[in-house]
């Protein structure tokens, strides 16, 4: 089986592939149920509804260039 790289999801390019709800499903579900890397674990017995929509504005908001001081990220002046 071939694994498929992580998507950057900082990258605009890569995040216009992917509608709201896959990412909400596999962040749900996680991403072995997509025939995904299975490093993605299910977290819907930990997150809610709610909370699994800000997760998928706010990886939004990192592909937009509105989220800051994401760690691991190096910030250029």
């Amino acid at each position: 089986m071939i694994r498929q790289r992580i998507r950057d999801v900082g990258d605009p390019a890569a995040m216009r592939e992917v509608d709201d709800r896959f990412l909400a499903a596999i962040i749900r579900e996680g991403g072995s149920q997509f025939g995904r890397s299975n490093a993605m674990p299910a977290w819907s017995m930990r997150l809610s509804d709610e909370q699994i929509r800000t997760v998928v504005a706010y990886m939004r908001a990192l592909s937009a260039g509105g989220a800051t001081g994401t760690p691991g990220r190096k910030e250029t002046p």
